[in-house]
């Protein structure tokens, strides 16, 4: 499996991969050419023209980049050159049999995800989050750290839900939205729009 983008996160990604699929060999590669003959967790990345020869031409990706536009645009390039995505659940994620994961998304240790929710493709559901029923999370989603989406709610294309945010049932979540660490959510907000909470205010950019 190759994963595209040397990082924290790809760290992470490797251990997920790794706590079900042991012998699974890994490639590790990235566009910054600082990075290259780095290790990651003890493998060295690799330059992306080199991946052909190390892979022959097959294998599944995971973009491992953090940031939901910078993903966007390496999974919009790949996409173009015919390559096939990979999602990853770590083992100690609680996901619903009724549940639905996209194409190139992880879902992250401690992670659950209840009845009949459905996730986009190449979409983070990071450590811990709580994703409870009938929710939609599109494509290109980060739902951060211990962050808690209560039943029904949509999340748009893009948007980002920091660490620790809440979001109270049926509540509607634009594209593009950013919901700061800690946030509580309590109706819905508009596409490309900026909230969090100063105090006991929400502040919406």
């Amino acid at each position: 499996m190759v994963l595209y983008g040397a990082g924290g996160h790809a760290k992470v990604v490797m251990e997920s991969i790794r706590s079900n699929q042991q012998n699974c060999r890994l490639i590790i590669t990235d566009d910054n050419r600082e990075k290259i003959a780095d290790r990651y967790l003890g493998i060295e990345v690799i330059a992306p023209e080199e991946l052909p020869s190390e892979t022959g031409g097959k294998g599944l990706y995971v973009v491992t980049i953090g940031d939901n536009s910078s993903r966007n645009r390496v999974v919009s390039r790949l996409s173009n050159a015919g390559v096939s995505f990979a999602h990853v659940v770590h083992v100690r994620a609680n996901v619903s049999t009724s549940a639905e994961i996209g194409a190139g998304t992880v879902v992250m240790p401690g992670a659950t995800i209840n009845s009949e929710t459905m996730i986009g493709e190449h979409t983070i559901i990071n450590t811990n989050a709580s994703i409870d029923h009938d929710c939609q999370v599109s494509d290109f989603v980060h739902i951060g750290p211990g962050a808690t989406l209560c039943g029904g709610v949509m999340v748009g294309e893009g948007s980002l839900v920091g660490a620790g945010a809440t979001i109270i049932p049926n509540c509607r979540i634009g594209i593009n939205v950013t919901i700061g660490a800690g946030t509580t959510i309590r109706s819905d907000i508009e596409d490309n729009m900026t909230v969090y909470t100063s105090g006991e205010v929400i502040i919406k950019k």
